[in-house]
């Protein structure tokens, strides 16, 4: 077992062993202080095991944050290994021809024992031709056929040298026409208030500074206009657009009004995009690498020991409702849709059973949020 992690928010993280369990987790919990309230406990890895012991092997859904981790029961010899509910802490596994399990944090750990132990492995041409028709790949494809990603709200249960994968948690369209809007109104404010201010907290407890990006979309002037009715003090905005873009223009008006600090870089010489390795390394190369370039970019640029969890649009403009279909029938899902390019998309459903996948899927708002969305 190796760790592999950042030097921040560690009392969110754990290595812990004692003689029934092993317990690790990575990332941040929002939720850390009121579970552990709850559970009437002092530390991550007694709250770990208490939520076992009374809630079962899904103990983790309970966790809100961006986060995954592993619990082994050695009584048991029961091992559980999950991501969290949008599935934005990557885990890859993998079952050898031999029957050995391996499982990691990036592809290219387990890309490492294939070699140390010859094991072949090839390319998933559905993955390659997903990559180059959406910009992401559908579900558990990788680019490597013999490992999966573990999607949002899934978990590995192995025991006896055997694995299977469960869900533990999924989101459904569930309409209810009977709020009025400002109810409808109201009630997107509360929550999504709620969730910000999770964020903010958590930076809060640690030291850290809040750092939002800004653009002209929605998502992230709300995020920007939940924090500022939260914080005490100004914050700080960034905004990475060429010079004139209404990114640019608009974010500087919000600015003007908010009286926040500001960061603005100009990527009018396109360099970000020559950055191709660094970007497919954020990523592993499981989504068009020019969305982590303009991040590696910009990150470069400036001092990110005091910043901790950061403020995006993220999904924003999707949870509001930005792809949601005036057709409500259900399984209206068709070939092409959210494909980027299509040149290839063909080719990408010669490999891929995309009509048995997308049974999944009640509405095409779901299949967007888990696949545009999540990955």
């Amino acid at each position: 077992l190796q760790v592999r992690t950042i030097n921040k928010f560690d009392n969110d993280k754990i290595l812990f062993k004692d003689e029934e369990f092993i317990i690790l987790t990575e990332g941040v919990i929002f939720n850390i202080n009121k579970l552990q309230n709850e559970y009437k406990v002092s530390s991550l890895s007694d709250l770990c095991k208490e939520m076992y012991r009374r809630d079962g092997e899904t103990f983790f859904k309970k966790f809100k944050g961006s986060f995954s981790g592993l619990f082994f029961d050695k009584i048991r010899d029961i091992l559980l290994v999950f991501t969290d509910h949008i599935g934005d802490k990557s885990l890859f596994y993998s079952q050898s021809a031999d029957n050995n399990i391996f499982f990691g944090s990036e592809i290219y750990y387990i890309i490492e024992q294939y070699k140390r132990n010859n094991y072949d492995y090839s390319l998933d041409f559905a993955g390659a031709y997903g990559l180059i028709s959406y910009g992401y790949m559908l579900g558990d494809l990788t680019y490597i056929k013999e490992i999966r990603r573990l999607t949002a709200g899934h978990y590995l249960r192995i025991s006896n040298n055997a694995f299977s994968v469960h869900k533990y948690h999924s989101f459904d369209y569930l309409p209810n026409y009977d709020l009025s809007d400002n109810e409808i109104i109201e009630s997107i404010d509360s929550l999504f208030s709620q969730a910000v201010a999770l964020q903010v907290e958590k930076n809060k407890e640690y030291g850290y500074n809040n750092i939002a990006a800004l653009s002209a979309g929605l998502d992230t002037r709300m995020t920007t206009f939940a924090i500022n009715r939260i914080v005490e003090r100004s914050i700080t905005n960034f905004t990475y657009s060429p010079v004139g873009f209404h990114d640019e223009t608009i974010s500087k008006q919000i600015i003007k009004d908010l009286k926040n600090n500001y960061i603005y870089q100009a990527n009018e010489s396109g360099i970000a995009l020559l950055l191709i390795d660094e970007s497919i390394e954020t990523n592993e190369g499981l989504m068009a690498y020019y969305g982590a370039a303009v991040l590696v970019d910009f990150f470069d640029l400036i001092n990110v020991h005091n910043i901790g969890v950061i403020h995006t649009g993220q999904l924003g403009d999707g949870v509001v409702g930005s792809i949601t279909k005036k057709n409500k029938k259900k399984n209206n899902i068709n070939r092409k849709m959210d494909a980027f390019s299509l040149r290839y998309i063909d080719k990408f459903h010669d490999y891929f059973d995309f009509d048995k996948y997308i049974r999944q899927f009640k509405f095409s708002e779901i299949f967007s949020i888990y696949n545009r969305g999540f990955t």
